[in-house]
């Protein structure tokens, strides 16, 4: 067996908690949800950037029958959902809602740089961070973080819920069992790269490179087997085989390729790959569903469906859309392909069949509106000995009522940082539970008696306020309450601080620098400690919009923001406090100048190239521009000057015909509200080779022979590949073929004697071109028809050379002879050869009847003999 490698990752909570996860972890552990139960989630779920909120497509009826109260995520948006919960993750946040109620349950900070990998599972559902080496279970809050070590491969989820998957580093194969917290990695490969297929409960593993397929487990891999196909090093394999057929597209060639998996292991040889022809585009890795394969063309913006056969069931356009569509495998056994900003999905259902669904604009209801007050309910009749009947007996059982908003959850945890007579609170959002929080009531009391107790309010939107005028040396704690539509919720308190005049002197303003990647940074002269040592500071956040985030802490004199504290676009100023050894905490600095986080912008949508003669026509839709102002379009070409545009379109001319050019576009922005440097986003590519229909022009045309005709062709090809000629006589099509200039071109089987007017189109990858000139030519006269000679009995005849009573004159025809001219005719017999010649003359028609010679020996022939032509042998 091959050696093992052990890679272990702690249990790790996520760490920058917009909610805390103590509080999760109660509500979580409190659940009286079994956990040995599996439910198959159905259906899918999908973020709509335009609604900020996340939508329930039914797969099996193909509607949209729920969705959650609003909440802003940026970027493209992850979903998952499990048995107790469904969570979004996108711009470097997490959202967990319940599934009971759809009302936020935390607010979490989510790992930014690449889009995880949904899987929705048995234990699940699992975010996989391909980049970052990743795997993060949300069964339940906390979640659980578990590290590979390295980047990582596309993962593969098993029927029990395990997840198998390929460190990129080193080649191992590593995997997550249901319910596990770490990633063990006991299957070595050698270094070999490749793609691991889930079959079931059994993984194997596929090697492009090596062309096979391996069975592995626990225990090491199995028996290598031949892929019975050539791929290239670049293709692309589903990660669930279906029916026995592992599903691959090689984009070197563009074709789908069903492996066959039936001869896995075994003594026989699987079944033979069955390859399919895609035609031009970027093809994804095949998904499949229980019983189909999808494939997604990114460039074409459509979805191929075919059957485990490679039969094909569907060609679906994907509505139009920014950003790059995303293909998912849902528990359900369906394939979801959604709209980067969630406008729309496409189901590709178990058999393939496709139907599209548009996403926000349905009346479905939300946690976040308030519900229409209902008829109150009679209470149900008593029957005897005072037991309740069921309401319903007898009748139509009625649909449950809607789940109702409700009062908010608690706040997360209150953290106090005393000052001189002040103290600075701050506290984790609270699970809104339908309505949206409208206030948090902040009230204080003194735990000795020695200060005062007060309240205060503050906005929905603010997480932290300075609490003035309290007594130093008093001990106080601090309670929050968050209140919405509905009423108000349970309070959270603070550990208990005491404000003291032993404080730190205030930092110097911060100076705040928006970063390139959402982050801000910030640098101020550093606080007095007046006698006591600086432990650290902190650093607040105030948002044009109200909202006051807590942006880190620092035991410098600097910070920079971590990427997703902060909502990219909206302008910040930033105040910062020092704390000394005592846990006192100074009064705020100055505020910094206002800045607003940004990043690069997403790649733009829709990009294409549409080519003509020497030119190139770009068009494409603007990007989620991630915070910053649009200040124009890069377009690049290798070897061309670049140009920058403002709108979505631009043009290249004078370009080579025959030459592809591969094209770039990114979005250029700046931070809001400034003219400075601009930042290039994520690039797009189109790839064109410009060039036009060609024009062929008749140069001669003359009969070559019995009813032909020869031309020969001038082609203009304008350098824009084979051209294909289509030569027309008298309006009809007669001859289609390859040709170049000076071709000669040959067309048969032409009527006698007709003069035809010719022209030829030349036709390439860009159509069929103009009529150039023309020619005609006549055919040739038809031949004349074939002399003949026949003879018929003539008259009876009597005399002393022939006194038979059969004897008769022998009448010769001839026709088709040339006319006005003399002929031998010989009568010739079986009984003595030619028994007379002499000389006819044709008439001017070619023809002569004649009865010279007569016949008497009955029952045997004679003919006649003109020229060289002999009649047909007559007997009587």
């Amino acid at each position: 067996m091959p050696g093992q490698r052990r890679t272990r990752a702690a249990v790790a909570v996520w760490a920058g908690v917009f909610l805390a996860a103590t509080t999760f972890v109660v509500v979580a552990a409190s659940s009286d949800a079994r956990p040995d139960l599996d439910f198959q989630q159905e259906g899918h779920w999908v973020y709509n950037a335009a609604e900020q909120a996340a939508f329930h497509v039914n797969g099996g009826t193909k509607q949209v029958d729920a969705r959650t109260g609003k909440v802003q995520l940026t970027g493209a948006v992850a979903m998952g959902q499990g048995d107790r919960q469904l969570s979004a993750v996108g711009g470097g946040k997490a959202v967990v809602f319940g599934k009971s109620d759809l009302a936020v349950a935390a607010t979490l900070a989510a790992p930014g740089g690449d889009v995880p990998v949904s899987l929705e599972v048995p234990g699940g559902p699992y975010y996989v961070y391909k980049q970052a080496g990743t795997v993060v279970r949300f069964a339940q809050l906390p979640p659980v973080t578990m590290r590979a070590g390295g980047t990582v491969g596309e993962p593969a989820p098993l029927a029990d819920g395990t997840i198998w998957f390929q460190r990129v580093d080193n080649g191992v194969l590593c995997r997550v069992k249901r319910d596990a917290g770490e990633v063990l990695c006991p299957v070595n490969t050698d270094g070999k790269q490749g793609d691991v297929v889930a079959t079931g409960d059994q993984a194997v593993f596929v090697d492009p490179a090596g062309g096979t397929i391996t069975p592995f487990g626990e225990r090491g891999a199995g028996t290598p087997a031949n892929l019975g196909v050539r791929v290239g090093k670049n293709a692309r394999t589903a990660t669930v085989a279906v029916a026995q057929r592992l599903p691959m597209v090689d984009p070197g060639d563009n074709r789908l390729i069903l492996a066959g998996l039936d001869g896995l292991g075994g003594e026989r040889p699987g079944s033979a790959p069955i390859t399919v022809g895609l035609g031009q585009g970027d093809f994804a890795a095949p998904v499949t569903s229980t019983d189909a394969v999808a494939v997604l063309d990114r460039a074409g913006r459509r979805v191929l469906t075919f059957t485990p056969t490679g039969q094909q069931k569907a060609t679906t356009p994907l509505p139009e859309g920014a950003g790059q569509p995303r293909i998912t495998r849902g528990q359900d056994g369906r394939v979801y392909v959604d709209a980067q900003d969630g406008a729309h999905t496409v189901v590709v259902d178990h058999d393939g069949s496709v139907t599209t669904i548009g996403i926000g604009k349905q009346d479905v209801p939300s946690p976040d509106t308030p519900k229409t007050p209902q008829p109150p309910v009679n209470p149900p009749p008593v029957a005897p000995h005072g037991k309740p009947q069921s309401p319903s007996a007898g009748k139509g059982t009625k649909d449950p009522a809607k789940t109702p908003p409700k009062a908010p959850g608690a706040p997360g945890p209150v953290q106090a940082q005393p000052g001189n007579a002040t103290v600075k609170v701050s506290w984790g959002e609270a699970g809104a539970n339908g309505a949206a929080i409208t206030e948090y009531r902040v009230s204080w009391r003194s735990t000795a008696g020695e200060g005062t107790d007060g309240a205060t309010s503050v906005g929905g939107n603010q997480l932290q306020t300075d609490v003035t005028g309290l007594r130093n040396g008093a001990t106080y704690v601090f309670t929050i309450i968050a209140v919405n539509s509905v009423g108000t919720g349970p309070g959270a308190d603070s550990p208990p601080v005491t404000p003291s005049s032993e404080v730190p002197g205030t930092p110097g303003a911060p100076s705040a620098t928006a970063g390139e990647d959402g982050t801000v940074k910030l640098t101020w002269a550093p606080a007095d400690g007046q006698g006591h040592q600086i432990t650290g500071y902190t650093v607040t956040a105030h948002g044009a919009d109200g909202s006051t985030t807590a942006a880190g802490t620092s035991t410098e004199a600097s910070l920079t923001t971590a990427t997703g504290v902060l909502t990219l676009g909206t302008a910040y100023t930033f105040t910062v406090t020092a704390a000394n050894e005592l846990g006192l905490s100074s009064a705020d600095s100055p505020s910094s100048g206002a800045v607003s986080p940004y990043s690069p912008a997403a790649a733009v949508g829709g990009l294409a190239a549409a080519a003509d003669d020497s030119t190139v026509t770009l068009t494409w839709t603007a990007p989620e521009l991630n915070g910053g102002d649009l200040a124009g379009y890069l377009v690049e070409a290798d070897g061309l000057t670049p140009q920058t545009v403002t709108g979505t379109t631009t043009t290249f001319n004078g370009l080579s015909n025959g030459t592809k050019y591969s094209f770039t576009v990114r979005a250029q922005t700046r931070q809001r509200g400034t003219t400075g440097a601009t930042l290039d986003g994520a690039p797009a590519t189109a790839e064109a080779t410009p060039g036009r229909a060609p024009m062929v022009d008749v140069t001669g045309a003359t009969s070559s022979g019995d009813r032909q005709i020869t031309l020969t062709v001038n082609v203009s090809d304008y350098s824009s590949g084979a051209v294909t000629c289509h030569v027309v006589f008298n309006g009809a099509e007669r001859w289609t073929g390859g040709c170049a200039s000076g071709s000669s071109i040959t067309v048969g089987g032409l009527d006698y004697a007709t003069t035809y007017d010719i022209y030829v189109t030349g036709e390439n990858s860009f159509g069929r071109g103009p009529t150039g000139s023309r020619g005609s030519a006549r055919t040739n006269d038809p031949p004349p028809p074939p002399s003949s000679v026949s003879v018929s009995k003539g008259a009876a005849y009597s005399g002393p050379e022939c006194t038979d009573p059969s004897c008769a004159r022998v009448t010769i025809s001839a026709r088709n002879f040339a006319a006005n001219a003399s002929y031998s005719v010989s009568c010739v017999s079986t009984m003595g050869g030619s028994y007379y010649s002499y000389t006819a003359r044709t008439n001017g028609s070619g023809a002569f009847d004649s009865s010279v010679c007569f016949f008497g020996y009955r029952g045997k022939p004679v003919w006649a003999v003109v020229g060289s032509v002999e009649s047909n042998h007559l007997t009587w």
